[in-house]
């Protein structure tokens, strides 16, 4: 029997709220010693989460601790989704726990048969019973979806991060960003320390006062930290900042951008209030240290990565109109040679807020098709004619055609190349560059 792909056949939602049943899968551990001592950090957010994620488990880890890293979604391989340290599940554990949390699912669904268990809840479950075998001294946990109601809730923590708020979900989270923000805040219990990243003054003035009322400590990246040099070099960006005034200089970090920055001063002083909260008594050069060592050996595949020298080849998996700003911003600050944009889109994005951040910046459009979940290409070239008629552009339902079209023309050009638009074609892209089959790719 195939169990990851069974486990991936599971649908993503059970039947509505699914904390009770998270509470059931729990059940065998949450009695423990190691789950009453546990001081999870959350992250929540719109964009940015991952890499949030894995640079907290990077820096307590460069610190000593033995870290359990939860993300999602995987872009390979499932097992990137949990992680102890730098080291994903193994499969012999991963297959012994999916093996396990059948057998509970089987029971549940005897007991309840109208209250099916999703995805996600099997996926947590699975994740919290390995940092569990494991006795992880911390556990980093980036949320699915939202805040109130995410699978990772169950698992309290007196610290959470939230790096970013966009129109995202609204059908579930609400359609105004202070709706979603405050969903995501949810997954904080009162008591908690709660660390917000780059947010607009209105939205984060809300914030603060829903934080009072639900006795969460508030504190602001923005009203904390300071930039006091940065620079882009190769594949990486430099940096000086302090942070409550602790400097960290000469930061060198493979995750690029003004976004990524935003997530590392976020991780940043989330790790220091949770040192400072757990009395571990690390000394501030010893944290300077940490962080600088953990950036350097840091590794996110799908990150504003560049895979290819010759011409330099770039794929990114962002997927939202924010992250589209976020990212062309960055490539006005990363990016030296004319750019040409490979780009495509996921079933139900509108492609003109997508695209509106390329017009002035890319110097070619080749405009395809994802095998997963994409959008008709032809929806994507109608919405590009009619706000910019005039841009050259290439069409093809056919993504490896594309790409190799585009390869020829920035070889000839001296241009760089950016794939985005939709994780599902970054990913498949930077699969069929690296010689691995397209279709061998399992999303969730």
């Amino acid at each position: 029997m195939d169990w990851i792909n069974s486990l991936l056949d599971i649908p993503k939602y059970g039947n509505g709220i699914g904390l009770h049943r998270m509470d059931y899968l729990c059940k065998d551990i949450q009695s423990s010693s190691w789950w009453e001592n546990l001081d999870a950090i959350h992250i929540v957010g719109t964009n940015g989460k991952g890499s949030t994620t894995v640079m907290v488990s990077a820096i307590l880890e460069e610190l000593g601790f033995v870290t359990g890293q939860y993300t999602s979604p995987h872009l390979l391989d499932f097992s990137e989704r949990i992680q102890l340290g730098k080291q994903p599940i193994t499969r012999p554990d991963l297959i012994r726990l999916i093996r396990s949390f059948f057998e509970q699912k089987r029971q549940y669904e005897s007991l309840y048969p109208e209250d099916l268990i999703g995805a996600f809840e099997a996926f947590t479950s699975i994740g919290l019973h390995y940092f569990y075998e494991k006795k992880a001294d911390v556990v980093i946990l980036e949320a699915g979806i939202g805040g109130r109601f995410d699978p990772t809730r169950i698992c309290a923590g007196r610290f959470a991060g939230l790096t970013s708020v966009d129109l995202e979900h609204t059908q579930l989270l609400g359609h105004t960003l202070e709706e979603i923000a405050m969903d995501k805040m949810d997954v904080a219990r009162s008591g908690s320390t709660f660390v917000v990243g780059k947010l607009s003054p209105e939205l984060e003035r809300k914030l603060v006062a829903y934080a009072k009322i639900k006795g969460l400590k508030f504190i602001s990246v923005k009203q904390n930290s300071a930039i006091h040099q940065l620079h882009y070099t190769g594949n990486t960006m430099q940096v000086d900042f302090s942070i409550e005034g602790m400097d960290f200089k000469s930061i060198e970090s493979p995750l690029i951008g003004p976004h990524q920055l935003d997530n590392l001063l976020l991780a940043v002083l989330l790790v220091k209030k949770w040192l400072a909260f757990k009395e571990w008594g690390i000394e501030q050069s010893q944290l300077v240290r940490a962080v600088k060592r953990a950036l350097e050996k840091l590794r996110w595949a799908g990150r504003f990565e560049q895979i290819m020298d010759h011409p330099p080849v770039i794929v990114d998996v962002g997927h939202t109109p924010d992250a589209m700003r976020q990212l062309a911003d960055t490539v006005r600050k990363a990016v030296e040679q004319p750019l040409v944009l490979v780009f495509g889109l996921s079933k139900g994005r509108d492609p003109g807020p997508m695209l509106a951040p390329w017009l002035p910046l890319a110097s070619a459009f080749f405009l395809t098709e994802a095998r997963h979940r994409s959008l008709d290409v032809q929806v994507v070239t109608e919405a590009l004619e009619e706000t910019a008629p005039h841009i050259k552009k290439t069409v093809s339902e056919n993504m490896e055609k594309t790409l190799e079209e585009a390869l020829k023309l920035a070889r000839t050009g001296g241009k760089a190349i950016l794939v985005t638009g939709s994780l599902f074609l970054a990913m498949e892209a930077r699969a069929y560059l690296k010689g691995i089959p397209p279709e061998n790719l399992r999303f969730f």
